[in-house]
């Protein structure tokens, strides 16, 4: 994994990509002359390394590519209800910004001066905030939608970016990110961002999950003494103010995505290694974070970017799968712990983030490499009849 994780990187794929979790994914995009052909035309079907058959896990079963306008990569959606959503990323000219219904997308104007967005959340219908970094670095950039009308608003100096987002009600968010000096939080009640206090060695958050106004979960990566990274997972009470660490596991070495049905049941998601040798990893809370389990992935499995809980023990994870010189993207779902593969059309790179309103209802997005071209790619699942 490029864990390079406080600089934005040009030239991948003659793409600007500076999102995090993008900057996650780079060392596997690199060079994608030989290795998106590769990953285009290889089966992105199920995995081994699992007892469990796949007909007795719910949801993610059936998966098609929906066409989009064009975009370098997509690495942020919501969707506030079943087959409305928005995306977020970026393009050759800065941040992008689509909406879609079902199967159809359209690009959206954006005020001027974005130079990525990197994630988003809607807590209903054209009542959005996306985040990311702005053309005058590092300063973050803040967009909020009302009544489909975008503008800016002022970031603090704080966040140099901003790589996560979770808004419980249409007045309270978060977001999440990093700074000149380690980890970035944010919050806002409706009016002012405001920057808050981070635990100390946490140098990166890439995403936050939040089941009410005043309690939410956010993961990254922290280096305790100066040493090597290691994933960090920190909660707060009180709507962002304070927040504490909770205890990992050893042997994770990072964590980008969260996802909690309830006061006490969360799942993160994220890798262990390196960039040629990386493993994804799941881990798992059932009492409020006091300790975490990890669960078994099926193997082949590199990175996981993103992870969705439609309902209790019920998620959809994102990602990559497969070595650095010919990746594909990978989506896994689980019941109870237990996860397995399932098929996705052929010619995705990576998938950055998915949303599920509902079982069965998702929607992922990503890149496609093809030659020294990226694309975005958007992803809906559908109930087969």
């Amino acid at each position: 994994m490029n864990r390079v994780k406080i600089a934005p990187m040009t030239g991948t794929c003659g793409v600007s990509l500076s999102t995090t979790v993008v900057l996650a994914v780079v060392g596997l995009l690199g060079g994608c002359s030989s290795r998106a052909t590769q990953a285009s035309t290889r089966s992105t079907g199920g995995f081994a390394g699992t007892s469990a058959p796949a007909t007795s896990i719910e949801g993610g079963a059936n998966w098609r590519r929906v066409a989009v306008p064009a975009a370098s990569a997509l690495v942020g959606v919501a969707c506030p209800s079943t087959g409305t959503c928005t995306a977020v990323g970026t393009s050759t000219g800065g941040g992008v910004l689509l909406s879609g219904t079902g199967g159809s997308w359209s690009m959206r104007t954006i005020p001027a001066g974005v130079f990525s967005l990197n994630a988003i959340a809607c807590p209903q219908e054209m009542d959005c905030t996306a985040v990311g970094q702005s053309r005058i670095a590092p300063i973050a950039s803040i967009l909020t939608e009302h009544r489909g009308h975008w503008t800016m608003e002022p970031a603090p100096s704080a966040a140099g970016s901003l790589s996560g987002i979770a808004c419980p009600s249409a007045a309270d968010c978060i977001a999440v990110g990093y700074g000149g000096r380690g980890a970035a939080i944010l919050t806002t009640s409706g009016s002012a961002w405001i920057s808050q206090p981070v635990p100390t060695g946490v140098v990166a958050l890439y995403g936050i999950a939040c089941i009410s106004t005043s309690e939410c979960t956010a993961v990254g990566d922290s280096s305790p003494n100066g040493e090597a990274g290691h994933g960090v997972i920190i909660s707060t009470f009180d709507g962002g103010a304070s927040w504490r660490k909770q205890p990992v596991p050893g042997g994770v070495d990072s964590l980008l995505g969260i996802a909690c049905t309830s006061a006490t049941e969360c799942t993160a998601v994220g890798m262990t290694g390196h960039s040629t040798s990386s493993v994804g990893v799941v881990l798992a809370t059932t009492d409020s974070g006091h300790s975490w389990v990890k669960q078994s992935v099926p193997s082949g499995v590199s990175e996981l970017f993103d992870i969705a809980c439609p309902l209790p023990g019920k998620c959809v994870a994102v990602g990559v799968r497969g070595a650095p010189s010919s990746p594909s993207a990978v989506v896994l779902v689980s019941a109870a712990g237990t996860w397995i593969g399932r098929s996705i059309p052929s010619g995705v790179s990576l998938l950055a983030r998915v949303s599920c309103p509902s079982l069965n209802a998702c929607t992922a997005v990503g890149v496609s490499s093809v030659g020294n071209t990226s694309h975005g790619v958007v992803l809906v699942e559908s109930v087969a009849n």
